[in-house]
């Protein structure tokens, strides 16, 4: 277990097996950092995951990532700025009542780009948009449950499919 007691972090993060950052319950910024290979070796790892975290995000690549290159949830707040996700299974989950505003994305060769979805009951549908977005070679662009919002460039974009946990958390 890794814990950080900085509130800013530069860092680079290679071939991890599990998630390469997971915050609980705190504050961070994040910038000018790597990610590369997370879920090394065939893992479901993610690349920042947070729960009941508020974090600002600035100048971050992500790159083979196995799972999540942002999993944001449990009344989280995320705050991005120049991001870029390369070869992810989803670039950016914002679950369960977590609010993530990310300026200035780009996200090529992943299989799903942004999913907005409810995962635990006990929490509620999740707020998401994102400006200035580039998507190249993403299979499914979003995936938008009822109740959740994603809003692209300003525009709200409709719910586009029930059942979103139960696509991305069940193995096939």
């Amino acid at each position: 277990v890794t814990i950080f007691t900085c509130s800013s972090l530069s860092l680079s993060y290679f071939n991890s097996t599990a998630d390469a950052f997971d915050s609980d319950f705190s504050s961070r910024t994040i910038e000018d950092t790597s990610f590369q290979n997370c879920g090394a070796s065939g893992n479901d790892a993610d690349g920042v995951d947070i729960s009941g975290s508020s974090i600002k995000i600035e100048n971050v690549t992500f790159e083979n990532i196995g799972d999540k290159a942002l999993s944001i949830g449990e009344n989280s707040v995320l705050k991005g700025e120049n991001i870029e996700i390369k070869n992810s299974r989803i670039a950016v989950a914002s679950k369960d009542l977590s609010y993530s505003k990310i300026n200035n994305l780009r996200v090529k060769g992943s299989k799903i780009g942004l999913a907005v979805f409810q995962k635990k009951t006990e929490y509620g549908p999740s707020h998401l948009e994102v400006n200035n977005l580039i998507m190249e070679g993403v299979d499914k662009p979003n995936l938008v449950e009822s109740g959740s919002k994603l809003f692209i460039e300003g525009n709200n974009m409709k719910p586009n499919k029930n059942g979103v946990k139960e696509l991305l958390y069940t193995k096939k």
